[in-house]
């Protein structure tokens, strides 16, 4: 049994275009001169009429049905033979097959024979006008008239009437004019238009407007009774709705059609780029945006000064290898589609980790807001379900989705939740994989992609080694960033959001070029950073970073806010800022046991003597000692520990992935630790310290030195 995917390969197959000798075309290059092919066209069946409506299983075995033919055309634009605007972009060479079909049956019932066609027509013989033959109005048994559909219907007042040979008859009591051919952008997807129809109804001294998607034309009718329940459609003449909804088809086939945008970020209009937003200015009269996000400007603000304000925000912290990742990907998510265009999708997600007071949010809440519209806080968290999220990482367009207060398990089913979570924002943003399912009305269409950049905030990095390297890892200490420089942008954010406002809109006058200038350089800087990183999604996503920072930097240079030429020493600046910042990603994406990070740093700053603990408990001191030997096992102060081992791995470049209790908890699991319990109420809870024979009997981690040795040597192995 042939499937309905395979139907649908063979009609595809049977609409692709072929040269003379069969020969198909699939694909069709429109850089040069238009090439003549031959192409499918609707032909008239013995009585002059035609069925638009073909059945998938009419193109069996990849040939055309009998209701088409291939002729000689040109496509005056590249659209896919699965698309539904295919067979308007094609024009065939003989001028007649591109009238609309109501004039090729017109001119079809006067070659044959002088049929008459039911409706008022007047032939021309050089500069004589006469008449053509009529014929008596036909009624059938019941006396109602009968009319073709294509009898001329005409506006007259607040009443619609039809044309007969006896003059004007009323049709409808009502008026209906075609107002509007809109073709809405709902989604990222380019490919995804929904055609809309306004049409103005009066009747009686009412006026309604009704949108209808073409599948409502042929019911329009009934929609407008519905609507003005005073209105009547005549009873004299047989099938009045077939006339109305004919009357109205032709109405609507003569719109220009007007684009009404609705979902933010770049798109093509007019052969220029343009950044959608409420804000932005027009292309032109047949483009309107309804996006419900505008990106807040300062008038007063030139785009030189707005750049060099921006530019600012790299000053809220000394690590430049911190914030230059965070500004351009702030850059990169508006700039998505036209990497994308340029055949580089962006597929990493950024990962900032920073201790509660780390001021991570609070940075990313400034870095990242584009539109005026985003709420204070961060839009989404990890308390959503999977699908929700998916969802708002679809609706991010150009704008960075914000994904806060990730944590990791360790036991609970809410932690493991949150994984399972991760993992599928990884998929989803790293590897372009959605699920139908997760559109807004959870129907089965395509699938739901982020058309942005993704930014996780956690105190803990989390998720396996395969997405981590899918990932950007930044890591904010506390004291990282200046909470009173973060705090000017803060109360003052339209000192960033105007910057982006000028910048996008440079970005789509020049959007061809920066299409251009990232085909030609990718691998170029993919090279580049090839030499010192391993792993390709960390060497990509570099790449991806300084061909922003170079496109930003030229911007600057375009506006006076950068010398000419002259920024050498400022790019190169940024590409060690980018280097730094991957080596320090791909060193952290490469941990999967915290365990071992955890023993390797305790046991080698304990052999460079970087830490010190006593032999016994009589000669442990304070103010030297970090803890003591009793037993075979250590005694060890272990905030003050924890706190020396993620210094240790931080000169190093790499950030330690667990909090001060959760590592402890993993210490627990993999045996290497006393334990003691707690009785509260009714039951105990676990401890991952126990008390010290120190006076007052403080509580201290007890790691049992043998076994953490063995560990550490059975991992490494």
């Amino acid at each position: 049994m042939t499937t309905k995917e395979e139907q649908k390969r063979a009609m595809e197959r049977a609409l692709t275009p072929r040269t003379k000798d069969g020969r198909l075309v699939p694909v069709i290059f429109c850089d040069g001169p238009p090439e003549e092919l031959y192409y499918p066209c609707l032909e008239l069946d013995a009585n002059g009429l035609v069925d638009p409506m073909t059945p998938l299983e009419a193109f069996a075995d990849g040939k055309l049905p009998a209701n088409m033919r291939y002729v000689p055309g040109y496509q005056l634009q590249h659209v896919p033979v699965d698309d539904p605007r295919y067979m308007d972009s094609i024009r065939y060479s003989n001028p007649e097959l591109n009238l609309p079909l109501r004039e090729r049956r017109v001119i079809w019932e006067w070659r044959n024979n002088g049929k008459v066609i039911p409706m008022k027509v007047e032939i021309r013989r050089g500069n004589q006008t006469e008449a053509a033959d009529r014929k008596p109005p036909a009624t059938d048994e019941s006396g109602e008239l009968v009319l073709n559909i294509e009898a001329e219907v005409i506006t007259v007042g607040e009443e619609t009437h039809v044309m007969t040979e006896n003059g004007q008859m009323t049709l409808a009591t009502f008026a209906v004019e075609a107002v509007e051919h809109r073709l809405v952008h709902k989604s990222s997807n380019v490919d995804d238009i929904e055609d809309e129809y306004e049409l103005r109804v009066k009747c009686k001294g009412r006026t309604i407007r009704m949108v209808l998607a073409p599948k409502d034309i042929n019911n329009a009718v009934d929609l407008i009774q519905r609507k003005l329940p005073m209105s009547t459609v005549s009873t004299a003449i047989k099938k009045p709705q077939a006339l109305l909804t004919n009357f109205i088809r032709k109405q609507l086939s003569a719109l220009p059609e007007r684009h009404y945008m609705k979902v933010t970020g770049f798109i093509k209009m007019s052969e220029a780029w343009v950044f959608a937003h409420d804000g932005a200015e027009m292309p032109g009269d047949n483009v309107v945006f309804q996006t419900g996000k505008t990106i807040p400007v300062d008038p007063a603000l030139t785009p030189r000064g707005a750049f060099r304000n921006a530019m600012d925000l790299l000053g809220i912290s000394d690590k430049l290898e911190l914030m230059l990742p965070m500004i351009l990907v702030a850059h990169l998510s508006p700039l998505f589609r036209l990497f994308e265009t340029a055949g580089y999708i962006p597929r990493f997600v950024t990962f900032i980790s920073g201790r509660t007071g780390s001021l991570k949010t609070s940075t990313a809440l400034v870095v990242f807001r584009l539109f005026a519209e985003q709420p204070a806080s961060p839009e989404a968290n990890f308390k959503d379900t999977e699908t929700a999220l998916e969802i708002k990482l679809g609706e991010a367009n150009g704008k960075v989705a914000l994904l806060d207060d990730y944590r990791p398990p360790v036991t609970s089913n809410d932690g493991k939740g949150n994984l399972v979570k991760l993992e599928s924002v990884v998929r989803a943003a790293g590897d372009r994989v959605g699920k139908s399912r997760s559109n807004p009305e959870l129907g089965k269409t395509k699938e739901f992609l982020p058309t942005g950049c993704v930014v996780i905030t956690g105190e803990d990095l989390g998720g396996t080694q395969s997405s981590q390297l899918r990932m950007l890892i930044l890591s904010i200490d506390k004291g990282d960033i200046d909470g009173k420089k973060l705090k000017v942008f803060q109360d003052n954010p339209l000192l960033f959001t105007s910057h982006m406002f000028h910048f996008l809109r440079w970005a789509g006058e020049n959007g061809d070029a920066i299409i251009g200038f990232i085909r030609s350089n990718f691998e170029t800087e993919r090279s580049f950073f090839a030499q010192t990183l391993r792993e390709g999604r960390v060497i990509d996503c570099a790449a991806t970073l300084m061909l922003t920072a170079r496109i930003l930097h030229a911007y600057g240079e375009a506006v006076g806010a950068l010398p000419v030429g002259g920024g050498v020493q400022l790019l190169h600046t940024w590409r060690q800022a980018v280097l730094q910042a991957s080596i320090a990603s791909e060193s952290a994406s490469k941990i999967q046991n915290p365990v071992c990070l955890y023993v390797q740093a305790v046991f080698d700053m304990l052999d460079r003597r970087e830490i010190m603990v006593a032999d016994e408990l009589k000669s442990y001191e304070a103010n030297k000692h970090i803890g003591y030997r009793a037993g075979g096992s250590i005694w060890l102060w272990h905030r003050e520990l924890y706190n020396r081992v993620v210094q240790y791995w931080k000169k190093v470049g790499v950030l330690f992935p667990l909090t001060c209790e959760k590592i402890n908890g993993h210490l627990d699991s993999a045996g290497l630790i006393k334990v003691s319990y707690e009785t509260r109420g009714t039951g105990q809870k676990k401890l991952y310290v126990c008390k010290s024979s120190l006076p007052g009997r403080s509580r201290m981690l007890v790691l049992d030195e043998a076994k953490a040795r063995a560990y550490l040597e059975n991992e490494s192995d």
